[in-house]
């Protein structure tokens, strides 16, 4: 879940920004700021997709919404 989520958004930042594993104070903070910007944008989505999930198993396990079966 969330967990895979994450793990998920660590590669995209590290593909998009490059290594973590840098030698440079110059290098170390261009990552530190591109994998900050990449972190705040993906943060509002990884939240709508969790709340999203969340509501999405509420409705699914709430006995009052559920179909009738003919």
């Amino acid at each position: 879940g969330r967990a895979v989520l994450r793990l998920r958004i660590d590669h995209a930042v590290d593909k998009i920004c490059g290594s973590p594993h840098v030698r440079t104070t110059w290098e170390a903070q261009n990552y530190a700021t591109c994998s900050n910007t990449a972190r705040a944008a993906a943060a509002s989505q990884f939240d709508a997709v969790v709340a999203a999930a969340q509501n999405a198993r509420k409705i699914a396990t709430d006995g009052n919404n559920a179909a009738a079966v003919r």
